[in-house]
């Protein structure tokens, strides 16, 4: 059943990151209702959700920001394991919220607070309720794009300089409402004052050096400097002092300007000497990863589209890690894109090896089954220890139904184990063949078949027994 629309509306919230209070229901493997909320009892919602079927109630707090949502439980509350897989949860989230999301499960001491305020205000309108505009000082900050990648070249002891508050203006232009407007114009004109007036040498810079001139650098300094402190506090005094010279002469002119000058290149020969901050460094192995992936990508893209145009037996998974791979590429996460290849490559030389062996179609349909098989397995099994779990607080009769119950599903369970090891066989001749070919016309398998309480697909003798076919023909010496 599709999500209410306050449901969707609140998950939206999440994903500007404001975090909401949920409820679930979970039968099995299957989320059988969410329902998402700002304020109220959680008993309140908790009828709600029952409302649309029984199963285990879970309740916690989902918060997290953009794609990233975090399903958060408390271990006060007595949770110790998530409530299911976080691919149901995905699945869930997408086809009855329409919410294409990376969701996990979070078993955390404490719950992350729910502003439950009227007045909590959107992330993209202001208290007047009026759009917050960014587009004048994103437009300052594209045109300023050419001007900064050559001050990062020409200047690369200033580079940390200028990107931090280039990263304060791209901030406010992606979160408006929750970062200062104030303070991106302040960086913006930092980074306009350094690009527009590029670090002189010492030479030029101790003669006619101006209190604003020196005013403009020191700002310029000023997250370097605040790092320098963080990163060498026992050198805190070798660097405020200069700065305190710089200061007083911003204050007082008449102090002298080659004694400013002096002090500004101190400050700036220490602060350039620290270690790179983390933001920095960040982006230093990014850019190595980039480099890594432009090499990698074209050679790993050319074998993905032939596998691809030969429709090799495992084309669908490696189209699905091809397309995540370029998912993360394109987000500019090079590093997680990266190691994605490897089980690309992994899965196009198994496909190719898979085309010189005969056996490779029979042995693709078993691997299905087996799947399927193991699945179900999975599921039943799950819900006969929910059933088994819920016997005390029956009636006599409806326990007894119950145990009936739980008795076929395990026997189903235990039987498709056969058909398991059968699928596993060497396949070596006639009898084989004859012999899988029973077990598929089995009431077992007819029984795994039929429509189930998990809503899986259970589809096995019908692809086994073509697959049967075809190995027949392989078999059967020309």
């Amino acid at each position: 059943m599709a999500a209410d629309s306050d449901t969707i509306k609140f998950l939206e919230e999440v994903k500007k990151g404001k975090p909401r209070n949920f409820v679930m229901i979970c039968k099995g493997v299957k989320i059988v209702s969410l329902i998402v909320y700002k304020k109220g009892t959680v008993e309140t919602y908790k009828n709600k959700a029952k409302k649309e079927g029984k199963g285990q109630f879970f309740h916690g707090v989902v918060d997290g920001k953009g794609v990233d949502f975090a399903f958060k439980l408390s271990k006060s509350d007595g949770y110790e394991k998530p409530p299911g897989k976080e691919l149901t949860l995905k699945d869930h989230l997408k086809t009855e919220c329409g919410l294409k999301v990376k969701p996990r499960y979070e078993i955390v001491e404490e719950l992350p607070r729910v502003d439950d305020s009227d007045d909590e205000g959107s992330t993209e309108e202001v208290a007047s309720g009026e759009t917050i505009d960014v587009s004048a000082i994103e437009a300052r900050l594209k045109k300023l794009g050419p001007a900064i990648k050559a001050y990062v070249v020409d200047n690369p002891s200033e580079r940390v300089a200028i990107l931090k508050p280039s990263k304060v203006v791209k901030d406010y232009i992606l979160d408006p409402a929750n970062q200062s407007r104030e303070a991106a114009e302040n960086a913006l004109e930092t980074v306009e004052s350094l690009v527009g007036a590029k670090p002189q040498a010492t030479e030029e810079a101790t003669s006619g050096l101006t209190a604003k001139q020196a005013g403009e650098q020191l700002k310029a300094l000023g997250g370097a400097i605040k790092q320098f402190v963080v990163s060498h506090p026992e050198r805190k005094a070798d660097v405020l002092k200069p700065v305190k010279t710089v200061k007083d002469f911003i204050a007082n002119p008449a102090s002298g300007s080659e004694q400013a000058a002096t002090a500004l290149e101190a400050v700036k020969t220490l602060v350039t000497a620290a270690p790179k901050t983390e933001t920095a460094a960040a982006d230093d192995a990014n850019n190595k990863a980039k480099a890594t992936w432009d090499a990698k990508w074209p050679k790993i893209e050319k074998a993905v589209e032939s596998a691809i145009k030969k429709n090799v037996p495992n084309v669908d998974t490696i189209r699905l890690r091809r397309n995540f791979a370029l998912d993360k590429a394109n987000e500019g996460q090079y590093a997680d894109a990266l190691k994605v290849l490897p089980g690309i490559a992994k899965l196009i030389k198994e496909a190719a090896a898979a085309a010189s062996d005969p056996l490779a179609p029979w042995k693709a349909v078993a691997k299905d089954a087996v799947f399927q098989a193991r699945r179900l397995q999975f599921a039943l099994r799950g819900y006969e220890q929910e059933l088994r779990g819920q016997l005390n607080s029956a009636g006599e009769e409806k326990a007894n139904q119950m145990k009936i119950v739980m008795a076929g599903a395990l026997a189903i369970a235990d039987h498709m184990e056969e058909v398991v090891v059968a699928l596993q066989a060497d396949p070596n001749g006639e009898k084989f063949i004859e012999d899988l070919k029973l077990k598929m016309e089995s009431e077992v398998v007819k029984a795994a078949e039929r429509p189930n309480p998990f809503n899986l697909d259970v589809d096995i003798s019908r692809p086994v027994i073509a697959g049967l076919t075809q190995l027949e023909s392989a078999l059967t010496p020309t």
